[in-house]
């Protein structure tokens, strides 16, 4: 039984690891102190796994990088992602969940490739909902790549409201899933002190009055949570 133990429970380790990355999950570690066969093989699939870490980042790079060139600020996908986990540092989420909020907030408009562009990179709107689809057309896309299916719930939510009154399935309250809880809180955030211009402290209170609307209010609060001296920082802008 003690053999049997000491070859099954690196075994069962191992196959867990590999789940884990499956799923998209990179961080995972196991030890196996055994220099046999077994012990190779661990190492050898720690090796795979961070090669495998390594191609994943440079694809979501790419894809970062593809859609920034279509109309997005250099370096406002990372932003907003920066943005979502400083808020996540007040909220419980765990390491799987905070890597999946990060590549949400990445991705979270990649359904736009599917929509037109005229020569000056503005988008063409086919009909008169077509903006309301890109959540959906993104879900399309990133399903089909295993390893990018952690943003599916940020990709197809973060156009929710809490109220029940957001797009495209009208999700309300806890039905959204909280990653893209958490998105929509930071992108309004960053909206209203970029696109709007307006201070951080007046961006805070905007979002204060879209809680139970628009946002979360726990989110919110958490949002509030985070200095306003560590959001200029992040955002780039004034505090005051």
């Amino acid at each position: 039984i003690l053999l049997a133990r000491r070859i099954t429970r690196p075994v069962a380790q191992l196959v867990a690891l590999a789940r884990r990355v499956v799923e998209g999950d990179f961080s995972t570690r196991v030890r196996i102190p055994a220099r046999d066969e077994i012990g190779m093989l661990g190492n050898v699939l720690h090796l795979m796994v961070e090669r495998l870490k390594v191609s994943h980042e440079s694809m979501v790079d790419v894809l970062v990088r593809a859609l920034e060139a279509r109309g997005k600020e250099t370096g406002s996908l990372k932003r907003v992602a920066k943005a979502a986990l400083a808020v996540a540092d007040h909220l419980e989420l765990s390491p799987t969940q905070r890597e999946a909020l990060e590549l949400g907030a990445l991705l979270h408009d990649i359904g736009e490739i599917r929509t037109p562009q005229q020569t000056d990179g503005k988008q063409i709107s086919t009909d008169g909902h077509s903006s309301e689809h890109h959540p959906l057309w993104g879900v399309e896309i990133l399903e089909t790549v295993p390893l990018l299916t952690q943003a599916l719930d940020v990709v197809g939510g973060h156009h929710e409201r809490y109220d029940g009154t957001g797009y495209p399935q009208r999700l309300r309250g806890e039905e959204i899933p909280l990653t893209a809880r958490i998105f929509a809180a930071v992108d309004a955030l960053d909206a209203i002190t970029h696109q709007r211009a307006l201070p951080i402290s007046q961006a805070l209170e905007a979002l204060c009055q879209e809680a139970g609307k628009q946002l979360d209010p726990r989110v919110v609060e958490a949002t509030l949570k985070v200095t306003k001296e560590r959001w200029a920082e992040i955002l780039g802008q004034q505090a005051a």
